[in-house]
């Protein structure tokens, strides 16, 4: 069995929730003041870079599920079959 490691994708999508988290606690608190179009730019920044990072990984796994499914075929119809 490979070991998991952690990749591009899984490292995006979590600094852009990171981001998000620390620019909505710090916005609410009144750390910061910024204009509107920063104000709407940083959570839409944020949340298209988070969901076009869990896109990716979505449709790696759904390659991995393909390959395994081959795999699965390919054994299955080795095998002889009861009738």
């Amino acid at each position: 069995m490979k070991s998991k490691g952690i990749d591009l994708w899984e490292i995006l999508f979590y600094v852009a929730l990171a981001i998000f988290m620390l620019w909505a606690i710090a916005k609410s608190t009144g750390l910061i003041s910024t204009p509107e179009w920063l104000a709407v730019g940083v959570p839409a920044l944020s949340a298209g870079v988070a969901i076009g990072s869990f896109y990716q990984k979505f449709r790696m796994l759904a390659t991995k599920i393909d390959d395994i499914d081959a795999k699965v075929n390919a054994f299955c119809e080795k095998c002889p079959h009861e009738k």
